[in-house]
């Protein structure tokens, strides 16, 4: 599970699976509690600007 940051360090949550899309970055998020569904948060327009072991950072 990776940490998503904005550039400027802005901490958007974790992410079990990111992916760029035609429409911009898609995360998949774990359920807030153990046992609940996962979530997916689309950011339109955004792309990865650096990736690596634990982090990403995407702009929007």
């Amino acid at each position: 599970m990776k940490k998503v940051f904005t550039p400027d360090g802005t901490f958007l949550g974790r992410a079990l699976k990111i992916e760029t899309t035609g429409n911009g970055v898609e995360i998949t998020m774990p359920g807030d509690f153990p046992g609940m569904a996962e979530k997916t948060v689309i950011y339109v327009g955004g792309s990865i600007v650096y990736e690596d072991e634990n982090r990403v950072y995407i702009k929007y």
